[in-house]
């Protein structure tokens, strides 16, 4: 019987451990993408500055 709730302690702690890891490269991947988004935009504000006409 301990031999039992031994495994399933090593069981639950490994299902913690990589939902942890999941979480975190859910978390990473969210941060790349929004710096991916930050980046579009300053390309949006390069060409934005390209349209205003020169002035002679």
């Amino acid at each position: 019987i301990l031999l039992n709730e031994r495994q399933r302690e090593l069981s639950n702690e490994r299902q913690r451990k990589l939902s942890n890891e999941r979480q975190w490269e859910l978390s990473n991947t969210t941060t790349t993408l929004e710096q991916i988004s930050d980046d579009d935009n300053e390309l949006e504000q390069i060409s934005d500055d390209e349209n205003i006409p020169q002035t002679p």
